[in-house]
């Protein structure tokens, strides 16, 4: 069964910066599209404390580790509410591409 966009909640980590070397936060993430989350703040969450890599309310992309962790990887650039999306033409066939930047 999958799971239903915007209402469905897993745990994500995002790095923290500064630390000396990789660390990363779990924290929760609200499942928007397939591997896109937005980030929540922990509920003890202090940005004076730990300096996130994504702040709680950004959209990120999210994958896996070699741990099987749920990984944000990279901010989303949004048009609206809604991702940029481009498809496309190619001799081997149609391509679509998600706007992940």
């Amino acid at each position: 069964m999958s799971e239903q966009k915007g209402s469905a909640t897993k745990t994500i980590y995002v790095q923290l910066l500064g630390e000396g070397t990789i660390v990363y936060r779990p924290t929760q993430g609200v499942l928007l599209d397939e591997n896109v989350y937005q980030v929540l703040a922990t509920p003890d969450y202090n940005k004076s404390d730990e300096d996130w890599e994504f702040l709680p309310g950004s959209v990120v992309y999210c994958d896996f580790d070699d741990q099987k962790r749920l990984i944000a990887r990279k901010k989303l650039i949004l048009d609206g509410p809604h991702l940029i999306n481009l498809t496309f033409s190619h001799p081997l066939g149609q391509h679509r591409l998600r706007g992940v930047y």
